[in-house]
């Protein structure tokens, strides 16, 4: 970081939220560095070397997805960002100890500073937040949780809706944020079942940007006048809208996994 954005103390920068606020693009160096690509990235691909497996086959890469199945995945993930709205009203209900209050501490520095995020307002600006916080970590994210995780716990005996569940429960414990935590472990169950249903990661790679890519979207509008209100982060959102889309994600849901259920009994009858 010093060559590149001028920081003279890297230590110092890592642990001051005053400081990634003044040097945003250091900070989302930082991120994908340390994040995306140290914590998901190498250690998926690190493995895969180390195991011997063939990326292609082992990650479920080597073949494009199908139109249908994106089209599905995109609709899921819509009806999907509408019902979280509500799941994380909820969340932010449940009491926490005196002991554990600094989980909503985390994640308040944490929203603080991806507000900073968007205080520019240029094309470049919002190419460079689309890449770092939704291009990469969909890419890397679902190589280490969707393509190793689920896949090994899998590969261990356990049953694919059991690996969907704990997949999607390590991936919102990952992300160190509370209010969150039932939202993130929904949407990691959504991803998990696009996943293991078409037995392609580019599906779940695709439905990972787009809900990444809506977030950065909308607070993009917001905070540059676009919008007069976070649609990102409604804070009281209509339960009746909230159900009938999580009603709709589930049936379309279910629709992906009927149309999906031949690709998975030759996975299945390959691995075998």
């Amino acid at each position: 970081m010093p060559p590149l954005f001028g920081i003279a103390d890297p230590d110092g920068f890592i642990t001051s939220l005053t400081l990634q606020k003044q040097h945003t693009y250091a900070a989302l160096f930082m991120q994908s560095l340390a994040s995306t690509w140290g914590m998901f990235l190498l250690p998926a691909i690190i493995f895969t070397q180390v195991m011997r497996y063939d990326l292609g086959d082992f990650f479920k890469v080597n073949r494009l997805p199908s139109l249908v199945n994106i089209l599905l995945a995109a609709v899921i993930i819509a009806c999907g960002i509408v019902f979280v709205n509500f799941i994380v009203e909820l969340n932010k209900q449940i009491p926490l100890p005196n002991q554990l209050a600094y989980l909503r501490d985390t994640q308040g520095n944490a929203d603080a500073l991806i507000v900073s995020f968007f205080s520019e307002n240029s094309n470049t600006h919002f190419f460079v937040l689309v890449l770092a916080l939704a291009i990469l970590p969909a890419i890397a994210e679902e190589l280490f949780f969707r393509g190793v995780i689920q896949n090994m716990l899998q590969k261990s005996g356990m049953t694919g809706m059991a690996a969907i569940v704990v997949t999607g429960f390590s991936f919102s414990v990952m992300h160190l944020e509370f209010d969150n935590f039932v939202a993130i472990w929904m949407m990691g169950i959504v991803l998990g079942w696009l996943y293991y249903y078409s037995q392609n990661l580019w599906v779940s790679i695709i439905a990972h940007f787009l809900n990444n890519f809506s977030m950065i979207a909308l607070k993009f509008a917001f905070f540059n006048g676009v919008t007069p209100t976070d649609m990102s982060e409604t804070t009281s959102p209509p339960i009746l809208l909230s159900l009938v889309c999580g009603i709709i994600m589930v049936l379309l849901l279910l629709w992906f996994r009927k149309r999906n259920q031949s690709a998975l009994l030759v996975s299945d009858a390959i691995d075998s």
